[in-house]
């Protein structure tokens, strides 16, 4: 018998409301009889709800990582969504933007150098780590056949490099940023309460 994910999120609150909003799911449950998959085959909800998360994102792995079969976790975490400022939630949509923008270059400049190496005049390609010398058509994703080292020049490895290091900065900083919204409500901030829901979620039976 497996499992699967159930989850729901509420506005913040104390843990008897979480229990109230956690019975009237069970109740509105199609299947009262305990159909496998559904919330009513969950045995309860255990209180994490001082456990603050940046995101739901982040609040969703933790609690499918701790969390035993038939058991829901509480936890809180911080919406963005449900924030009055509206410069926060334009801040972390500008820095998932540039995530994004960061890995598509890399795709594409993945892409390109993959096509110069197949396309080039010379028939052969060869591997400067095994030494094998490989016919350019049968080279795919730009990797050796007989050893999978890439057969990127220098010249294409630094280009490629300085874009997947723009990738790697651009999550430090959303991370940056979102571990800093975290610490504004955990030192109570002004808008600490409108910036908080809750998560509900776990495994159940299936």
């Amino acid at each position: 018998m497996g499992s699967c994910n159930i989850e729901f999120t509420m506005k913040n609150g104390s843990f008897s409301d979480v229990r109230k909003k956690f019975r009237s799911e069970q109740e509105d449950c199609e299947y009262n009889d305990g159909y496998s998959g559904e919330i009513n085959t969950i045995d309860g909800v255990t209180d994490k709800l001082h456990k603050i998360f940046p995101d739901i994102n982040s609040a969703q792995e933790w609690t499918l990582e701790n969390c035993e079969k038939r058991e829901m976790l509480a936890v809180r975490y911080v919406s963005i969504e449900s924030t009055k400022s509206k410069k926060m939630k334009d801040k972390i949509d500008g820095l998932e933007e540039k995530l994004r923008k960061a890995e598509k270059e890399v795709t594409n400049l993945r892409e390109k150098f993959n096509a110069d190496i197949k396309n080039a005049l010379s028939s052969t390609i060869s591997c400067k780590k095994c030494e094998s010398k490989i016919n350019r058509s049968y080279v795919n994703n730009g990797a050796c056949l007989v050893c999978g080292n890439l057969l990127y020049s220098p010249t294409m490895k630094n280009r490629l490099n300085a874009k997947i290091e723009k990738i790697s900065e651009a999550k430090e900083r959303l991370k940056k940023y979102r571990a800093d919204i975290k610490n504004k409500v955990d030192n109570g901030s002004a808008e600490k309460n409108q910036n908080l829901e809750i998560l509900v979620s776990g495994w159940a039976a299936s």
